[in-house]
């Protein structure tokens, strides 16, 4: 065994430090905080069936600080079951082939945190992964886990899905951001005139979506003639306005139709815009970074859309008539991947025109996600949310 002691240089450069000193055929990290299983090393090495697996993976249990066994936490099989690649392997107790893992580089040594999704999508650009039906470590969950920090985590996922994407374009994909309000006349929880600290909440996503620079075009569509003097006199340079109908505005409206009627309606420009984006306005703490994200994942993985989401870990049931039924309650503690839930975030979903057009649907079979940090999910919808969202404004 060799021990280094050096002063702290963070993750991602020890990591490096671990891989220029490896001289055996594999390598895995082992965090201060988790504990391997007594076979986990021989189960790792056991799924290296090909050349081309260069990395291996199983599944862990969550743990409290003390050690205290909460649950199983089981991957899809990825050999059977996976064929949308965005679900990336946990950084730690991942064994790799250390020679393929110094054919890529190495771990980035500008990431602070979320250095397993990072390599993660180098990996599976060159070579193949295998996830294991075995539970390989105990994974320790606490106050002070790097893994907590929500926002810096999404932040560095969002740096990293911009790296990639830019890897592998091509050329610029272009899209079109569309604001769709019904207005206070049609809808009371359609507020765009509702202060949120000192600015109307209209403004608040109209800034953060303008200051993005990710879109040809910024489109509010509303039947609210006052909402459209208001963006023309304030917004003429940036925002385009929509005017349509009341009866094409209500709760129920299919949202193709609209988007359909201004794509048909408008001039040649449109014809080259790859992606749309409806961005709602009853969320009025977007971040700039998600936007970026949400685009980034529909350009590397070729998906039909991609939506907000916040992963539900609330016990869930339904009444099926006779008794309440769980959803995802399992009395044996053990969580699968496959049944994990996650809470669609209102307004914001990103879809591909060309399929639009095609079908008259926004919606296609492959849907991607991002997920959203818990106050840019937050959602607008009565007097009491507006109390709240004041207080989230000066957080």
């Amino acid at each position: 065994m060799v021990s280094v002691y050096q002063e702290n240089k963070g993750l991602t450069k020890t990591n490096n430090v671990a891989l220029s000193m490896a001289n055996g055929r594999y390598i895995v990290r082992l965090d201060a905080d988790d504990k391997f299983h007594p076979d986990a090393i021989e189960s790792l090495l056991s799924g290296f069936t090909s050349s081309q697996v260069a990395m291996v993976f199983g599944n862990w249990n969550i743990v409290d600080e003390k050690g205290g066994y909460l649950y199983t936490y089981k991957r899809h099989d990825f050999q059977k079951d996976v064929t949308l690649m965005d679900s990336p392997a946990h950084g730690a107790c991942t064994m790799f082939r250390t020679d393929y893992l110094r054919s890529i580089g190495g771990y980035d040594e500008e990431l602070r945190c979320q250095d397993g999704y990072e390599l993660w999508f180098r990996i599976i650009e060159k070579f193949e992964v295998k996830s294991l039906d075995k539970v390989i470590f105990d994974y320790r969950r606490h106050g002070n886990n790097l893994t907590g920090s929500e926002d810096r985590i999404l932040g560095t996922r969002a740096n990293i899905l911009r790296k990639v994407a830019n890897s592998k374009q091509t050329k610029s994909k272009k899209a079109l951001a569309f604001i769709p309000v019904r207005g206070s006349n049609i809808d009371s929880r359609s507020m765009p005139f509702q202060k949120v600290g000192d600015e109307f909440i209209i403004d608040l996503v109209l800034k953060e979506v303008i200051k993005t620079d990710l879109f040809e075009r910024i489109v509010v569509s509303t039947p609210d003639d006052e909402l459209i003097k208001y963006i023309r006199s304030n917004y003429s340079d940036e925002v385009i306005t929509h005017g349509r109908a009341a009866a094409t505005a209500g709760i129920n409206t299919d949202l193709s139709l609209v988007i359909l009627d201004y794509l048909m309606t408008d001039n040649e420009e449109l014809k080259s815009i790859d992606y749309g984006m409806i961005i709602g306005i009853d969320r009025p703490f977007n971040k700039g970074y998600l936007i970026q994200s949400a685009l980034d994942i529909a350009s590397i993985f070729g998906v039909d859309n991609v939506i907000g989401v916040r992963p539900n870990n609330d016990i869930l049931f339904n009444h099926n008539g006779s008794t309440l039924s769980g959803v995802n309650f399992a009395s044996n503690s053990l969580r699968l991947e496959r049944d994990d839930l996650y809470q669609m975030v209102r307004g914001f979903n990103v879809f591909n025109i060309s399929n639009l057009k095609k079908t008259k649907s926004l919606w296609g079979p492959v849907i991607g996600h991002v997920v959203f940090d818990q106050k840019s999910a937050f959602t607008i919808e009565s007097q009491l949310d507006v109390e709240i969202s004041n207080m989230l404004s000066k957080i």
